[in-house]
């Protein structure tokens, strides 16, 4: 029972490696099928509504580097991986062509994880160097 006890405090403190439920805003999810009643901090929120603004904005964006979240809450799926990182996406070469008609947007910060490694993202980087800036938003470049 203690340990027990201890995990769901833990999990109450660190949900799924976000801010502490104690320490700021929470808010249920709505109006997005894939992640309705869920209680998510209003960062992440804020996050996943701008992501739902630009995809109806833009109806052919794909979101880099490697946030299949938010190819599920649009429930589109181009025939593609929805995770860049070389590791798990061997033809990204010939889809990097294929998909040159596509909008991007990118979200720099989650980029920097991805830049050296094992997990990089050269389809990101290889974006980022030829397609041309069109938009900057709070939490996306979109190209």
């Amino acid at each position: 029972m203690l340990s027990l006890s201890s995990f769901l405090l833990i999990r109450l403190k660190y949900p799924y490696f976000s801010e502490s439920i104690f320490s700021s805003h929470y808010v249920f999810t709505k109006n997005i099928p894939a992640v309705s009643g869920l209680l998510i901090p209003e960062k992440e929120y804020e996050y996943i509504m701008e992501a739902e603004s630009l995809s109806s904005q833009y109806p052919n964006i794909i979101f880099l580097p490697g946030l299949p979240l938010l190819e599920v809450i649009r429930g589109k799926y181009p025939d593609r991986a929805s995770w860049e990182m070389d590791v798990e996406y061997p033809q990204w070469k010939t889809d990097l062509s294929r998909l040159n008609a596509n909008v991007f947007a990118v979200d720099e910060k989650k980029f920097t994880l991805f830049k050296d490694g094992f997990y990089k993202s050269t389809f990101t980087a290889e974006v980022l160097k030829k397609k041309k800036i069109v938009k900057k938003t709070e939490h996306f470049i979109v190209y």
